[in-house]
């Protein structure tokens, strides 16, 4: 039974080989066509370089097939051998001319740097193509360039402003340069080195980063909306207040990676990626999928998993304390969230003294919920039904509720200061001594609520429904009140509103 499982293991190491031989060659073969629409026009000065034309036909007909006279040992080949090795193989002469192009594209992205002001002077002569050019250290101002090609440029240490989305940087080499706040929206950036390179604030939505190196980038609050980042490495990057919403993200390396308030809700594929390490604090995972991901002692305090699919995730010595879950989240099979010091977010549960401060909580059912003194600043409860809720000194400053259900919930003493009440049903509330100073009332229904000795100054009251409401001893300074229906209320001084 050992002999087999060693065969089984040594099989599986043979295909993980092939598979890998496979990856390199894919990739060089991506350029094959562009090269080789350009040979024709090269060929003639690269005569010198290569075989009579005459010895071309049969060296292409005799060259080897992919996969014949490949030594089954590689290990004496570094990487750009062994793929020198490859690109000559399978192209035979033609293999020789792609290598020699990579070489002259290299040796052009060596030459001494050339200017900003020189690029701006070619563009504005109509050169768009700027392949393999040496842009290292160049400041680009603010300018904002359309349809250019900047595929194996030099452009480390450069400083680029301004709108250059939709342009071409494949295998561009960007390290270290200063990207803060530039649009890259839609552009071509696969294979690209970004090690080091400052992308805060950067709009990089919908751009392709597909295999790119972003190692120890610094990407705080960049804009990442759809971005394609497949197989790309973000060790160590800084990507917190990330937004990567609907980003596909699957097989990516985040290792040691800092996503703490990220943003990576709704459809974004973390699928089989690498986030060993990773700082996810405070992140939004909601309905994310995270299936076969490596969360191996990853931070996941106070993240929401709301819906997350972790199916075969890896969340071995994983910090899940205060992170949100719910009956439709998928854990790996056998995890007890229970045991985690995770929330349970569903009907009737206690969440006394819960940390949920800026949560997403949106169109949840948290109908009979005990959130006593539990602190909500700042969380998104759109639409949510808190019918019956235990909020009593709850803290829900600056807290959305637009729209919500809240009849009959227990609200005396909470903190709602600068809160949305907008269009939310609060029949039968009881908000006695609550703070609701500076919030938005507007077409909110109050039918019989109690708000006495509630702080009410600075409120927004617009088409508001306080019917047969108390509102005695409630503070109302600078409160208009004249298009809220008050018929049968209880006024601030004790008389009843006709």
């Amino acid at each position: 039974m050992a002999d087999k499982e060693q065969d089984l293991a040594s099989l599986v190491a043979k295909i993980e080989q092939l598979e890998e031989r496979q990856t390199i060659t894919a990739k060089y073969l991506l350029g094959v066509k562009r090269q080789l629409n350009e040979f024709t026009d090269k060929l003639d000065k690269l005569q010198q370089r290569v075989e009579p034309q005459q010895e071309i036909e049969p060296s292409l007909t005799n060259s080897p097939t992919p996969d014949e006279g490949i030594s089954n040992d590689i290990t004496n080949f570094s990487d750009e051998k062994f793929k020198e090795l490859r690109i000559t193989q399978i192209f035979g002469v033609y293999g020789d001319m792609l290598l020699l192009e990579a070489y002259l594209a290299e040796d052009k992205s060596q030459e001494a740097p050339m200017t900003a002001q020189e690029f701006w002077r070619l563009y504005c002569n109509g050169q768009r193509d700027f392949t393999g050019i040496n842009l290292a250290g160049a400041d680009f101002g603010k300018n904002s360039p359309k349809d250019v090609n900047l595929s194996q440029a030099n452009l480390s240490g450069a400083k680029l402003s301004g709108k250059w989305r939709g342009n071409n940087f494949s295998w561009a080499n960007l390290c270290g340069a200063n990207l803060c706040g530039v649009d890259l929206c839609l552009a071509n950036l696969r294979w690209a080195n970004l090690k080091g390179t400052d992308l805060s604030n950067a709009y990089l939505s919908s751009a392709k980063l597909n295999e790119a190196n972003l190692d120890a980038a610094y990407l705080h609050q960049a804009n990442l909306q759809f971005v394609e980042l497949e197989k790309a490495s973000l060790k160590k990057a800084n990507l917190s207040k990330a937004d990567l919403t609907s980003a596909s993200l699957r097989e990516v390396n985040l290792s040691e990676a800092n996503l703490s308030q990220a943003s990576l809700s709704e459809t974004t594929n973390l699928s089989m990626a690498n986030l060993s390490g990773a700082n996810l604090k405070a992140a939004n995972l909601r309905k994310a999928k995270l299936m076969r991901t490596n969360l191996s002692h990853a931070n996941l305090s106070q993240v929401n998993l709301i819906g997350t699919d972790l199916e075969g995730a890896n969340l071995k010595e994983a910090n899940l304390q205060q992170a949100l879950y719910n009956t439709t989240t998928i854990f790996p099979m056998g995890f007890d969230a229970t045991q985690t010091g995770a929330y349970l977010i569903a009907p009737g549960v206690s969440l006394q003294n819960a940390n949920l401060a800026g949560m997403n909580l949106k169109t949840l059912n948290l109908s009979g919920v005990n959130l006593q003194e539990a602190n909500l600043a700042g969380a998104d409860l759109g639409q949510v039904n808190l019918s019956g809720a235990n909020l009593q000194a709850a803290d829900l400053c600056r807290v959305n509720l637009s729209n919500a259900n809240l009849t009959g919930a227990d609200l005396q003493g909470a903190n709602l200061s600068a809160a949305n009440l907008s269009s939310a049903n609060l029949t039968g509330a009881n908000l006695q001594q609550a703070k609701l100073s500076a919030v938005n009332l507007c077409y909110t229904n109050l039918n019989g609520a109690t708000l006495s000795e509630a702080d009410l100054r600075g409120a927004k009251f617009e088409r508001t429904n306080l019917e047969q409401a108390n509102l005695k001893d409630a503070k109302l300074d600078g409160v208009m009140l004249n298009n809220a229906n008050l018929n049968g209320a209880i006024m601030p001084d004790g008389t009843t509103q006709e």
